[in-house]
């Protein structure tokens, strides 16, 4: 059996918002997705998650064991990201831009940003057309 986890983080959510609708908000989906990652999971355990047959949001007894888990996994996973961490880029970045065009781009706000990284070094052209390659008609 594969668990995806981006399905068990929407069903942490769904379980978490008490709803659908709710959920989708705290994973940035819509609704109709949210109900499609549940059924997608469902199919995978191939158990029953949510009990429809309730007025309210409620979880069936095999949904009560996979929360258990599902937490669990979610929680390891951020371990995991916190321990290991996310390597810092590094090499040369550079950007070209025709003279009309590098006043309308953000090439100086990327180079901004990174250039307090010391690993990162970043170099910005600003040129003619030709000098970029490109022929002018």
């Amino acid at each position: 059996m594969f668990l995806d986890i981006v399905l068990l983080r929407t069903f942490v959510a769904v379980v978490e918002a008490n709803g659908f609708t709710r959920a989708a908000g705290f994973v940035n989906l819509t609704q109709s997705a949210v109900s499609l990652h549940i059924k997608r999971l469902e199919e995978q355990v191939g158990r029953r998650l949510f009990d429809r047959t309730a007025p309210k949001l409620a979880l069936t007894s095999d949904g009560e064991i996979l929360l258990s888990y599902a937490q669990r996994i979610l929680a390891l996973e951020e371990e995991v990201k916190t321990r290991l961490g996310h390597p810092e880029p590094e090499g040369l970045v550079r950007f070209g831009a025709p003279d009309v065009i590098i006043d309308y781009c953000h090439i100086a706000a990327a180079l901004r940003r990174t250039s307090g990284n010391p690993t990162v070094q970043t170099s910005g052209r600003a040129r003619a057309g030709p000098a970029l390659g490109h022929k002018r008609t």
